[in-house]
């Protein structure tokens, strides 16, 4: 049974290897271009900052397990939602990849 899921999962990398690899240069592109544009970025992710901290300092968004892991499970839905209709996955990654890259 164990050896079967193993093969499974196995087999899913390699069938999507492509993919993959394609996923991880656009974030890692991004995230570069997010650590060399820093001050550019700036006014666009600074109010992002603050509202994000204002909303946790007050109580209206709690980082908890439980709220990580529901926003996490809702953001991988709705890139796999809008990437099916509308091929948006992509820049929902380099998105983030340019938020990551900022904070680094």
């Amino acid at each position: 049974m164990m050896a079967s899921i193993k093969k499974e999962i196995k087999s899913a990398f390699s069938e999507n290897r492509n993919i993959i690899i394609a996923s991880a240069a656009i974030f890692f592109i991004a995230l570069i271009l997010g650590y060399l544009f820093q001050p550019a970025l700036y006014s666009y992710f600074n109010p992002l900052v603050e509202d994000l901290s204002d909303k946790v300092r007050s109580g209206v968004i709690k980082l908890t397990f439980q709220d990580i892991f529901l926003n996490n499970i809702m953001i991988v839905l709705r890139m796999f939602i809008l990437g099916v209709f509308f091929f948006i996955s992509p820049l929902i990654l380099a998105f983030n990849g340019f938020f990551a890259g900022y904070f680094i």
